[in-house]
């Protein structure tokens, strides 16, 4: 039995660029979608300071971040090593509630 393989193949290069553009002001589920987060853990982490307050918060359901301070937030060195073990108690507290 013999069987032949197509070894004519092509790859396709991968964009990098991003695919979604972001608005400069965020609602809770747009930001917490830019930072691949839970509503949850977003509001949590405002709370603690560990993000920035909205700019714009005129009610619980009007509140809007500014993207620009997310992204100076969150790009800074030291906001970095203190958000990381802070997202690492986030997630035992929410196992915890889940009695995992």
């Amino acid at each position: 039995m013999h069987t032949e393989f197509d070894t004519n193949f092509s790859v396709e290069a991968v964009s990098l660029t991003p695919t979604r553009s972001w608005p400069a002001m965020m609602g809770l589920s747009t930001m917490a979608e830019y930072l691949d987060m839970s509503p949850n853990s977003v509001k949590k982490l405002v709370a603690m300071k560990e993000l920035p307050q909205p700019v714009l918060d005129l009610s619980p359901r009007l509140r809007r971040w500014s993207k620009v301070q997310i992204d100076e937030q969150i790009a800074s060195p030291a906001q970095a090593q203190k958000l990381a073990p802070r997202m690492e108690d986030i997630i035992k507290l929410n196992a915890t509630k889940r009695g995992v």
